[in-house]
């Protein structure tokens, strides 16, 4: 596999809740939910297809440049 391709699966994955424990434990410890877990209660299962999830918000680069 193509290295390019190879890091672009691994960051993909790495996103998964199931691969963020720490972040994921710290927003149970107050009480909230991942997103993900939103989408699970709201949609069949199968029904949702994530597009986008390496993209960052415009706002989160801006601030970035600036620092």
């Amino acid at each position: 596999m193509r290295k390019d391709l190879k890091e672009f699966y691994e960051r993909k994955e790495f996103l998964k809740d199931e691969n963020r424990e720490e972040t994921v434990k710290k927003r149970h410890d107050k009480g909230l939910r991942t997103a993900r877990e939103n989408i699970e209660d709201l949609c069949d299962e199968n029904s949702f297809k994530e597009i986008g999830s390496l993209i960052i918000a415009g706002q989160k680069i801006d601030l970035h440049k600036n620092n």
